[in-house]
């Protein structure tokens, strides 16, 4: 699993992610798939863990992609209907994949009521968990201690502010064989009611 995080600040909302697409034994593939699906100007979603997840959510969410009505709330669900879609088909090796590795999302955007929220979810074990509403949150990489990224991502959300995901994923990089140095960060104004994905080096 790579690295995936998001913030809220006073201002915007902040989801980011590295480039890098590893193997399920983390050997490195790539490093140049954004993994951050923006739905529409309202919500988008950051995958960590089993690729085609990220895949089929794309899939599923494409015909929303100018319903404005479709929030945080809608996403969630998304990814409910994708995991029980997974536990229908257990027997299909797609579906067990799915299930063999652990997967986490984070989804930022308004949600039904017109709120700025952030929601963390994740298949763990084979088991969908229960969303968690949260004002900052990350996922680290498999392959580093919880602490050494948990320790970056405080340092630079007090220190870079908007440019904190920038600062994170590279620090993150340095010391993780299985995230990139670049990345891509989705941002969503709240003075402006407008989203905007950006990918940095």
């Amino acid at each position: 699993m790579s690295v995936i995080m998001a913030y809220k600040a006073k201002d915007k909302l902040y989801l980011g992610a590295d480039n890098r697409v590893c193997t399920q034994e983390d050997i490195p593939v790539r490093d140049d798939i954004n993994k951050i699906i923006a739905v529409n100007n309202n919500v988008a979603v950051a995958f960590a863990g089993y690729y085609k997840n990220q895949i089929i959510f794309e899939m599923v969410t494409s015909k929303f992609r100018n319903d404005t009505k479709y929030r945080v709330e809608n996403a969630l669900c998304s990814l409910k209907i994708i995991y029980w879609y997974y536990r229908v088909h257990r027997n299909q090796k797609y579906a067990k994949d799915a299930l063999s590795v652990n997967s986490s999302f984070i989804v930022a955007g308004k949600n039904k009521k017109g709120e700025h929220c952030i929601y963390a979810v994740s298949y763990i074990n084979g088991k969908l968990e229960k969303p968690t509403l949260t004002d900052m949150i990350l996922f680290p990489p498999s392959d580093i201690s919880e602490k050494v990224c948990y320790d970056a991502y405080i340092k630079n959300t007090n220190y870079y502010y908007s440019d904190f995901v920038q600062a994170t994923v590279k620090d993150i990089a340095k010391v993780s064989k299985i995230v990139s140095p670049s990345g891509d960060i989705w941002t969503y104004d709240f003075a402006t009611n407008i989203s905007d994905m950006k990918h940095f080096c």
